[in-house]
């Protein structure tokens, strides 16, 4: 058994966007470009392997590489900032003992998780989970500060 047979074929894309990603590092390529790029990448994979379905996916899979093609170090910093913000007002709300609001922390918490390995954010119901819990932990941050 194969790492790229275990993730779908994902640690492919994951080396290919990463090889790209760092030809822009500190601004990234711009916002939407990873659909661009493998869009160009599977019609080369495909002239150089006639017969093979290119293998490239339209997002990356992951959301923190996308993130970090399209944006750069740039972006990856003002979205780690705003994870931290985040982050402060779920333990805010862990603290506070509110259970019915930690239900929030447990949705942010399992939406960061699976972005790791999904395209949760360009998936319109599991975005709209994601920024919901966001909304409700960047409340409570303002609500402590």
């Amino acid at each position: 058994v194969r790492l790229e047979t275990l993730t779908s074929g994902r640690t492919n894309a994951w080396s290919a966007g990463w090889d790209k990603a760092r030809e822009n590092m500190i601004f990234g390529h711009g916002i939407g470009t990873w659909r661009i790029w493998a869009n160009a990448y599977n019609a080369a994979y495909s002239r150089h392997l006639p017969g093979h379905d290119p293998y490239m996916t339209l997002q990356a899979h992951n959301e923190p590489l996308q993130l970090f093609f399209e944006l750069g170090v740039i972006g990856v910093v003002l979205v780690g900032w705003w994870m931290v913000e985040l982050g402060r007002g779920g333990v805010g709300i862990l603290l506070g003992g509110d259970l019915r609001a930690s239900m929030w922390v447990a949705v942010a918490v399992v939406a960061a998780v699976n972005a790791l390995g999904s395209a949760t954010l360009h998936m319109p119901t599991q975005a709209a989970a994601a920024v919901v819990a966001a909304s409700r932990l960047q409340t409570q941050e303002e609500r402590s500060s």
